[in-house]
């Protein structure tokens, strides 16, 4: 069912000139993002007690994949759906983790029934102190499971069912690289100086030919970590909030330039389902609109630079 739709979305492209300009794409889509917000849930909800959508216990104690994801009080309703769509992948990860934190869930009682539920089917729900805002989605996970492979995803996305498969078969052929689904090319002018952010995040990546410095991924469209990729500077959370507290994207995308990691985008031919969440808040909204990604890139060469003598933006082959 959620192929169906996935590929549903995919498909309704804007082709033909007439069908673009009477809109018939726009509603097409509109139609469609609508159906699969009110049908899936049920098809979900009635298929849930299927064994094989249960994570599969494992004796293994490092080289796991891990699929971490963070959420806030105003998706919280929905991320279940998310987290159904990865348990329902053709390759289960061995982990699923949602962190959240203590000032808006004080405790795991405060959680909708529908996502308790996912617990009895191995889905970790760990809630730390303090609140790092979308860095929750990598951080604890670095941290506390240094030997493992990650995967970040967003709460408010229908994965595919290929989509853990597809992130480890590029992993298989790009062994030293980072890999992704969802990710731009930087684009530079003519003197290698890096252009705004909103003149070169437009336009997704379809696939990468080879592996590079100046592909700039989105985190949360799926994101293959090998385990030790990021390097230690990853973990210093304290300057990351500093630096880029609204930006896990800008933390993550330098963290890999700092430590001279390139990234590939593995074969991107598809549309993302979103999940509705009608009282949604996109932090997306907050750095785009008001240039804060530039801004906050900004901050991060600066501070590299002046301390470590090093740009991690610089024109790298």
């Amino acid at each position: 069912m959620i192929d169906f739709f996935s590929n549903l979305y995919a498909s309704i492209r804007g082709r033909n000139s007439f069908l673009i300009k009477t809109k018939i794409y726009s509603i097409g889509r509109i139609v469609t993002r609508l159906s699969c917000n009110v049908i899936l849930p049920i098809y979900l909800k009635v298929t849930s007690n299927n064994i094989q959508y249960k994570l599969q216990e494992t004796n293994k104690t490092k080289g796991r994949i891990i699929v971490s994801l963070t959420s806030f009080n105003k998706r919280i309703g929905r991320v279940w759906i998310a987290i159904e769509s990865i348990l329902r992948q053709t390759c289960q990860p061995d982990m699923i983790i949602l962190w959240l934190s203590k000032e808006e869930f004080p405790a795991i009682e405060c959680l909708p029934k529908t996502l308790l539920r996912l617990q009895q089917r191995g889905v970790k729900i760990e809630l730390r102190d303090g609140n790092l805002m979308s860095h929750k989605k990598y951080y604890y996970t670095l941290v506390e499971y240094p030997d493992d492979h990650m995967i970040t995803i967003d709460d408010d996305i229908i994965y595919p069912s290929n989509f853990i498969t597809s992130l480890l078969n590029g992993h298989r052929q790009y062994l030293e690289c980072v890999i992704s689904r969802f990710a731009f090319n930087i684009k530079r002018d003519g003197n290698n100086v890096i252009l705004p952010y909103h003149m070169w995040s437009g336009k997704l990546l379809d696939r990468a030919t080879s592996p590079s410095f100046d592909i700039f991924f989105g985190s949360g469209g799926g994101t293959f970590f090998p385990a030790h990729i990021l390097g230690e500077e990853a973990k210093n959370i304290t300057l990351a909030m500093e630096k880029c507290k609204f930006a896990d994207d800008v933390w993550l995308n330098t963290m890999c330039r700092l430590n001279k990691k390139k990234i590939i985008v593995i074969n991107n031919l598809f549309s993302y389902l979103p999940i509705l969440n009608f009282s949604n808040s996109k932090l997306v909204a907050i750095n785009n609109g008001q240039n804060q990604n530039d801004v906050q890139i900004s901050n991060l060469r600066e501070y590299y630079i002046r301390h470590f003598k090093t740009d991690p933006y610089s024109l790298l082959n």
